[in-house]
């Protein structure tokens, strides 16, 4: 991307991001371990530094450093994870009204390093508050240097979402897809920079909050940095608002996950409430319909920008005896220049996510004259209770799904699944069969959870022998 001086046609030219790029290092620790070091020039002096993974919305943190020649590095150490491979490295302002989301390469490979990144720019107009009369349509345009991709096949790199109160409604609300609430206009202007006109919908949907606007690009496969986000949050009222909230107002975010929690695995559920003046938050245990106090395990609060503040509640359980349980939570905001109050309730149902004990698992076979018996048990931990069926291969036959002739409950979270079939070793093809015909090659036992979209397979060992096998 080139940097862009200004020109006739363009209003200004585009604020510097918060670093220049120059180099990203990856080592392992260990097997499960690995330390990240970036090194880059600051534009602005006061950032924050913030490293996160799809594990929890809790901030991890590293170290900052200053080497010669005014080079900064920021180092940090995070654990690898089987399900994800990617850990996300935020740089912002204190108010988090300008930021860059680095995402890193975080898999169980060796040592990697990368010393060039392709960093957008872009400059949004007006250049301070996006203020609307009201009963009309509020306009602005965002300026992207020429040479950064305007579209490829997968999305538009320039996005725009909205956190904003809906004046109508008197309610909160993340709008990440505004298609229905924007009209976009583009242009090339001479000199190469792309030029896009945002037409927001506000005579229709009046709102008051942030927009926020996001520019994202993308390196190629295996790159250690695979992707760097610029973002940028504008307040965004209309001009009978000082500012972007009304005098009192306090709301909750509404959320986006976390109304489960998986026994054994680590839990953080997380309350963002918003407001002019946000100065308290708490959370209580709902029992009975009755607040039972404050919950000692709660992080935060601490404040996420100028207008919201972040809190977690560790809801992490070993307690297998809560499954199926749902706990109720309720947080809690008040507005410290009006005295005004907001809580939100969170319903957390404490779930095992269903797995399957081999070392109980199998087929029996006995031999019964000329045919043979196969009793198949299964084995199946979970909550909520899974779906369970097997899968039977016949020699000359097929029969996925087959329900079991019965399922004994030991517990709430653990089940026994039975059946037995008869197979004669030696009955030849025949032609095409509805019914068993032929050996038994194979049985596996199938789950699915519901709760979860977790489906698990487990290829069944054969104990004994039938007939001529």
């Amino acid at each position: 991307i080139n940097h862009i001086t200004l020109r006739e046609d363009l209003p200004l030219p585009p604020t510097p991001n918060l670093i220049e790029f120059l180099s990203a290092e990856k080592s392992s620790i260990n097997e499960t371990r690995n330390r990240f070091k970036l090194r880059f020039t600051k534009n602005v002096q006061d950032l924050k530094f913030e490293v996160f993974d799809l594990d929890s919305p809790l901030p991890q943190h590293g170290s900052e450093t200053q080497e010669e020649g005014g080079i900064s590095t920021f180092t940090f150490t995070t654990d690898t994870s089987d399900t994800y491979s990617r850990v996300f490295c935020v740089v912002s302002k204190p108010d988090k009204s300008s930021g860059i989301t680095f995402l890193l390469d975080n898999s169980k490979q060796g040592a990697t390093s990368q010393d060039h990144l392709e960093m957008p720019e872009f400059e949004i107009v007006p250049v301070g508050d996006i203020v609307y009369e009201p009963d009309t349509d509020a306009q602005f345009k965002v300026y992207v240097t020429k040479g950064s991709e305007t579209s490829d096949d997968w999305r538009n790199p320039l996005m725009i979402s909205f956190h904003v109160l809906d004046i109508t409604m008197g309610e909160f609300r993340n709008i990440y897809n505004p298609d229905y609430l924007v009209d976009t206009t583009k242009r090339v202007l001479a000199g190469g920079v792309n030029e896009t006109t945002f037409t927001v919908k506000t005579r229709e949907h009046p709102i008051t909050g942030l927009v926020e606007v996001n520019y994202s690009s993308r390196d190629e496969t295996g790159a250690l940095v695979s992707g760097v986000t610029v973002t940028r949050s504008k307040a965004f009222r209309p001009t009978v608002l000082s500012d972007i909230f009304p005098d009192g107002y306090v709301g909750f975010v509404p959320l986006e996950r976390g109304d489960r929690c998986e026994i054994g695995k680590k839990c953080d559920l997380s309350c963002y409430a918003v407001g002019n003046s946000v100065s308290s938050m708490q959370v209580q245990e709902v029992v009975d319909g009755h607040l039972q106090g404050r919950v000692p395990n709660v992080i935060g609060p601490v404040e996420y920008n100028r207008y919201s503040s972040f809190m977690a509640l560790d809801a992490t359980t070993t307690d297998y005896s809560m499954a199926g349980e749902t706990r109720t939570f309720r947080c809690l905001a008040e507005d410290g220049n009006y005295h005004t109050d907001a809580s939100v309730d969170l319903n957390i149902l404490y779930f095992l996510e269903a797995t399957i004990d081999e070392s109980r698992s199998n087929v029996r076979l006995e031999v019964n004259g000329n045919k043979t018996d196969a009793y198949l048990t299964c084995a199946v931990h979970g909550y909520p209770k899974p779906n369970m069926t097997f899968n039977l291969e016949y020699e000359y036959a097929h029969f996925p799904g087959t329900a079991p002739d019965e399922i004994i409950t030991e517990s709430k979270h653990e089940f026994l699944m039975k059946t037995k079939v008869t197979f004669d070793p030696n009955e030849g093809h025949g032609g095409y069969h509805h019914s068993p015909t032929g050996a038994l090659l194979s049985a596996s036992c199938e789950t699915f959870q519901a709760v979860t979209y977790n489906y698990n397979s487990y290829r069944l060992p054969f104990q004994g022998s039938a007939t001529n096998q």
